[in-house]
């Protein structure tokens, strides 16, 4: 995924997304949005977060974020907000990748939905024509019913594609019309409460391989990799500021283990536990992390 955290500016004019964080673009006639507590462009800043029409939040990484319109319902055709993106590689037939990406509601838009979804395919979808959902199904999407309340922090959507060989482009938005869309009013005092505007940061999409070696770089919660269960793992926090403990969770959410940190590693026997799904947290002095590793 290019500009996974859309930090990276070209012309950097107005707020439009598709005007300042290259390659990413918009695949319809809606203009999803863009944020930056550094950059000339995007919408007003303040400190190292980003204070605007629409809200407050801290980026997930680094310090620029996009924004969407999830639902915005309309007479005749609704309005959908996408951002398109060209990957760096063309997927590999048969291959499994891990596509993650993370949202969070913004705090002057009181409609919280379900819907977000990311859409995989060898060609870019276009609609020159409206704004209007686009009639195709995600192959990695937020559960249907979980609706996005939070609007102070980040919530990960995330999943493992299947690679038919030759997909190249991936779009994140809502791909449901008003009827199928899961929503609520969550905050009726704003007045906008009957729409659901989002933010979204580091996006990625990242091949699965085996290793026995996780590198947990600076402030990067998103590095993942799946493990062999007959296999020792010894995970290296580089952070400066990494707390003394971690945390593992399987994957309907119960802890299973605390583990010390020492000298910023930490050693797991991985053939304690079966084939799945699981999740690392950890502390540092700015944030909790949690990212996804698999047994197989």
């Amino acid at each position: 995924m290019p500009n996974p955290s859309f930090e990276d500016t070209t012309n950097c004019v107005g707020f439009p997304l598709y005007n300042n964080s290259f390659p990413c673009f918009s695949p319809n006639l809606a203009t999803p949005d863009y944020y930056s507590s550094l950059n000339t462009c995007g919408y007003d800043r303040l400190y190292a977060g980003i204070i605007n029409g629409t809200g407050f939040q801290l980026p997930m990484s680094g310090d620029a974020f996009a924004g969407l319109y999830l639902y915005l319902p309309g007479n005749p055709f609704p309005t959908r907000e996408y951002i398109e993106v060209s990957l760096i590689d063309t997927l590999k037939a048969n291959k499994d990748y891990l596509v993650n990406f993370f949202v969070t509601r913004a705090n002057k838009f009181g409609m919280a939905v379900d819907a977000v979804g990311a859409y995989i395919s060898n060609n870019p979808i276009l609609n020159q024509i409206n704004a209007s959902p686009f009639p195709f199904q995600p192959q990695i999407e937020n559960p249907p019913g979980n609706l996005l309340i939070d609007s102070l922090n980040w919530t990960l959507v995330s999943g493992i594609y299947s690679a038919v060989g030759g997909e190249k482009y991936m779009t994140i938005g809502n791909f449901y019309d008003d009827a199928t869309t899961g929503k609520m009013i969550v905050d009726s005092s704003i007045d906008v409460s009957n729409n659901g505007y989002y933010y979204i940061d580091d996006v990625s999409i990242i091949e699965l391989n085996t290793s026995s070696l996780i590198n947990l770089m600076p402030y990067n919660p998103l590095i993942r990799t799946i493990f062999s269960n007959d296999e020792s793992a010894q995970l290296h926090f580089q952070n400066s500021d990494i707390g003394n403990n971690y945390k593992i969770y399987n994957s309907i959410g119960e802890l299973i283990l605390n583990g010390a940190i020492v000298n910023s590693i930490a050693n797991i026997l991985l053939n304690n536990y079966s084939k799945g799904l699981y999740f690392l947290e950890w502390v540092s002095k700015r944030k909790i992390y949690l990212i996804k590793f698999i047994i197989q």
